[in-house]
């Protein structure tokens, strides 16, 4: 059986157009805000806070409270392994525990445990940060923006807004 082409007609020209970039990389927040991200890394997550016992310094001491990056520890600041995770960094820090999602974080402290694929999470309530002991956490390294607002890690007004 031969086929044999009698005529051809072009409706409309062809355009090239991406239709979906990066979708794979896309993390979709609980609150169904979307952001892409570069990475996800399972980590062991600990807590810390600004008491002697979590960093062998006292209020009166010049560095009290200061992160490496030079800027002051407060929720969403976590600590990590700068080989591993650049200082600077945007994540997110979500529970594999069904515990509350860390949230939103910036990479600007490091410490001396902290090596590899550990975390560090600052909690600003001594109690809280003790408790919170070891955790497996997903930590989404990000390649979008994100407003300084909504990184506020565990802090004591999200305690008060979930009540």
């Amino acid at each position: 059986m031969n086929r044999e082409i009698i005529d051809t007609e072009i409706i409309k020209d062809v355009q090239n157009e991406i239709i979906y970039q990066g979708m794979d990389k896309l993390f979709v927040t609980s609150r169904g805000m979307p952001f892409k991200y570069d990475e996800i890394i399972i980590m062991e997550a600990t807590a810390y806070d600004l008491s002697y016992q979590s960093t062998g310094k006292y209020p009166n001491h010049p560095e009290y409270g200061i992160t490496y990056s030079g800027t002051k520890a407060h929720p969403g600041v976590v600590a990590v392994d700068k080989s591993v995770i650049p200082l600077g960094s945007k994540l997110y820090v979500e529970s594999l525990d069904r515990t509350s999602d860390y949230g939103f974080a910036s990479a600007e402290d490091t410490g001396s445990a902290i090596k590899g694929n550990r975390i560090d999470l600052f909690i600003d309530d001594h109690y809280r940060a003790m408790q919170y002991g070891r955790r497996n956490v997903r930590v989404y390294v990000l390649n979008d923006e994100v407003s300084e607002n909504d990184i506020n890690g565990y802090s004591e007004r999200r305690i008060y807004e979930r009540n």
